[in-house]
């Protein structure tokens, strides 16, 4: 090793992990291949390396309590402690990588054989979902209807504000015919006062009628204009009474259309919820488990069939009887099988018949657990709808209190504006009386002329409040229409940012598909597969069922282009390819997860293990190819398979 990768050194320290009780290994920045043959524990120093890394995917070794894994990367130094809980682990201590970003790190990062991203191709599993897992739709889904919900809120108020500007024109029209009218009323007013002056002085009516008659005609104007006000604010009242009790009646009429809901529905559906989240558990705990005993007999069968070593499988398998038993008592002279479970006499078919079988349950399993996961699906809808109904429910009902309480306020109000009302109109009628009393021995002439002066004046006075009004009005307007440009600023904003959130899935998805279509094709001409044109995948829209109705969804649909003799392109399928091209499909997968969501950001290694399907040479080439795009990759490898690589990697044996 030189000495600049010296200076550089990652040191790895593992303690009662899997199978190691006690290691430290000394890695390198770049690739580091571990070196030997099987069962020297590479896959547990791996796991180890993915533990620190924040991975959960680890086991502690048999007969210790707690392990611990220690890094040192760039400076910093990691641990990370596991320890047992009844029957599961605990992890504590810090790690490079984000608590947010480690279930990105286990499907695109941490490449082992039971890799998500590897098994959804092996098993043809919906890529989509798991390519997108790491994107959490529902709070998108959540931020567009708030943005939603407030853009519909600005463009209420960008509606009302260009109409009030719409409305300024007349409104400073009818400003300037007020201000006419005011001049034309002092003009009137002057006039009729001496008019009423030369009339007097004709008619020669004493002093002290005339101040009389003056002073009550004056508390006439007084009360007409405090009538006037109480009439204005009864009106105002009994429109707002009625508006009241219309959003009264459509706040009643909404919460008696609401169905009542059991205050036990919701416990029993939340209870009913943890039981399908144990039953779907269940099933992909059974169906695992009955994939590794199918695995184990299709191996046997291929071990005996081809003179391998059965002793060898039957060592790996836990839990058998008689695990001295040879290969030679297992095969007879005659191609008879001895059953490594009973050690009863059988045939290479009837262990075939009974995979196949075994095979037809485990498909049984996976349908019953697909079922369990549409009725979870529907039943947290269901307790979503009931929760969402609740609060609305809350909510009329607080809405339909302040309302009464309103209502009260306002018809209390109006009682007293109506008996106020009846007083003035009383006093006036008195007053007026009064005045007409006083004006019986008047000549004709002067009653008529005061009168008509008391018209003018009153008149004058509602021209002038109703001037001002809409000169306030008017400034009102002009101030509140000055926000129209930012409230138009900030639905253009709300667009784009609408827009972004919509487009954020799907721009996911075309980045994952295009990034592997694309590398897909270099790393085919680079391993150079006999008879593969292309594999790719097609991003397309199609129906899913949603609960009792149909929606459109996205799929991805891997495809399989191969070449015949006579050099047509016909479509294959996943199934007929080789083990090593699966596997070779499965890791460029991944490797599109890994650039669309950025895992090298945030994780320092790659981890690969089980390539042992894929030929050294192609071996070679695949790693060289990943370490374009992956920092730091530590591999395990067979003996064989890593002696075709180059010298400049860091090797450990």
């Amino acid at each position: 090793m030189s000495q600049s990768m010296q200076g550089n050194t990652i040191r790895v320290t593992v303690q009662n992990i899997g199978g190691i009780s006690d290691h430290s290994v000394s890695l390198a920045p770049g690739i580091n291949v571990l070196a030997g043959q099987n069962a020297t524990n590479r896959t547990s120093f791996l796991k180890a390396l993915a533990a620190v890394q924040g991975s959960e995917e680890v086991s502690l070794k048999g007969d210790a309590s707690n392990g611990t894994v220690e890094l040192t990367f760039n400076g910093e130094d990691y641990c990370r402690t596991v320890r047992r809980a009844g029957d599961g682990l605990i992890f504590e201590g810090e790690v490079p990588v984000p608590e947010e970003q480690r279930g990105v790190a286990e499907l695109f990062a941490f490449l082992f054989e039971r890799n998500r991203a590897r098994e959804a191709i092996r098993q043809g599993n919906d890529l989509r979902s798991v390519v997108m897992e790491p994107v959490d739709t529902t709070q998108i889904q959540q931020e567009i209807e708030k943005l939603k919900q407030r853009r519909t809120e600005l463009e209420s108020e960008l509606t009302e504000l260009r109409s009030l500007k719409r409305s300024l024109p007349s409104l400073q029209q009818r400003r300037n015919e007020l201000s006419e009218d005011i001049d034309r009323l002092e003009s009137a007013i002057s006039e009729k006062q001496a008019e009423i002056e030369a009339a007097e002085t004709t008619i020669g009516e004493g002093q002290a009628a005339k101040e009389e008659i003056k002073s009550k005609n004056k508390e006439i104007r007084s009360k007409q204009s405090d009538l006037d006000r109480v009439t204005s604010r009864i009106e105002s009242t009994v429109n707002t009474i009625a508006q009241l009790e219309n959003d009264l009646e459509q706040a009643q009429s909404e919460l008696s259309g609401i169905e009542t809901t059991s205050e036990t529905s919701l416990p029993a559906i939340k209870s009913d919820l943890s039981e399908l989240h144990n039953q779907v558990a269940t099933k992909e705990t059974m169906m695992s488990e009955l994939q590794n005993i199918i695995q184990f007999n299709k191996d046997f069968i291929e071990t005996e069939t081809t003179g391998g070593n059965a002793a060898s499988i039957l060592s790996s398998v836990q839990n058998i009887s008689e695990p001295r038993m040879t290969a030679e008592r297992l095969v007879s002279d005659e191609g008879e099988i001895t059953c490594w479970t009973c050690g009863s006499t059988t045939s290479q078919s009837q262990i075939s018949e009974m995979v196949e079988q075994l095979q037809g349950i485990h498909e049984d399993l996976y349908g019953e657990r697909e079922q369990l996961r549409q009725r979870l699906k529907e039943k947290q809808a269901q307790k979503e709808t009931i929760e969402e109904t609740k609060e609305r429910q809350a909510t009329l009902e607080d809405s339909i209190a302040d309302i009464e309480s309103q209502l009260s306020k306002h018809r209390s109000s109006l009682d007293k504006l109506e008996r106020r009302e009846q007083r003035l109109s009383s006093d006036i009628s008195e007053l007026e009386s009064e005045v007409a009393s006083l004006q019986q021995d008047r000549e004709d002439r002067i009653l008529e002329l005061h009168q008509e002066l008391n018209s003018l004046e009153r008149e004058l006075e509602e021209t002038t409040a109703q001037q001002a009004s809409v000169r306030d009005e008017i400034e009102a307007a002009e101030r509140e229409t000055d926000d129209i440009e930012s409230i138009e600023s900030q639905l253009a904003e709300l667009t784009t940012q609408t827009t972004d959130l919509r487009e954020r899935v799907e721009r996911l998805e075309r980045e994952a598909v295009d990034s592997f279509n694309e590398h897909m094709e270099t790393v085919l001409n680079i391993l150079a597969y006999e008879n593969i044109e292309r594999i790719w995948i097609e991003r397309r829209e199609a129906n899913e069922k949603d609960g009792r109705q149909n929606r459109r969804a996205t799929q991805f649909k891997l495809h399989v282009i191969r070449e015949s003799e006579d050099g047509r392109a016909y479509e294959d399928s996943i199934t007929h390819l080789s083990e090593s091209e699966r596997e070779v499909t499965g890791l460029i997968f991944a490797l599109a997860g890994y650039l669309v969501h950025e895992v090298y950001e945030t994780v320092p290694f790659m981890i690969l293990d089980s390539l042992e399907a894929i030929d050294s040479d192609r071996i070679a080439l695949l790693v060289d190819y990943l370490s374009d795009y992956a920092e730091n990759i530590v591999i395990a490898l067979l003996d064989a398979d890593a002696s075709v690589l180059p010298e400049q990697y860091h090797y450990v044996r």
